[in-house]
């Protein structure tokens, strides 16, 4: 997810208004899945029980550190939104599995795009990482402390 500040004019007093928007996206998962149905062949379940506990169907089981599935997933976004890492000025890394805490993934992310100018860090907040990291983002556009590709002062 890539999230940058535009400008555009309200109706009512034709006052300026920066806002978020999704400009590009991309994903990575790893390809080895295991199913309820694999779980249920050495645990005493089943995938109904599974299911109707969790909603979960199957997890996926990466055989690479997940900040490389991030790095990928990013560029991905990056070239979506038909930018380079040069035009990031906030990476934000959202997950409570870090391979690591110190440094950051946020920062290795960063470094690994090309976001030279990009600031980082981490929200370590399970499942709902994505949407706390959509809010502070869309946060510092509107507040100008990111700044959409051009506009950097």
């Amino acid at each position: 997810m890539l999230a940058y500040g535009r400008q555009c004019a309200t109706q009512k007093e034709g006052a300026s208004l920066t806002h978020a928007a999704i400009v590009g996206w991309g994903k990575c998962l790893p390809p080895l899945i295991l199913t309820n149905q694999d779980l249920a062949t050495f645990l005493p379940t089943d995938d109904e029980w599974i299911t109707t506990r969790t909603g979960m169907k199957e997890r996926r089981i990466s055989h690479v550190p997940g900040i490389e599935l991030a790095i990928t997933a990013a560029r991905r976004a990056i070239a979506c939104a038909g930018m380079s890492g040069k035009d990031i000025e906030l990476v934000i890394y959202g997950s409570c599995s870090n391979d690591e805490l110190v440094p950051n993934s946020a920062s290795g992310v960063q470094q690994r795009i090309g976001a030279t100018q990009a600031a980082s860090f981490d929200v370590n907040t399970a499942c709902t990482s994505f949407m706390y990291g959509l809010s502070i983002g869309t946060s510092m556009i509107k507040t100008g402390i990111v700044k959409m590709p051009g506009d950097r002062r």
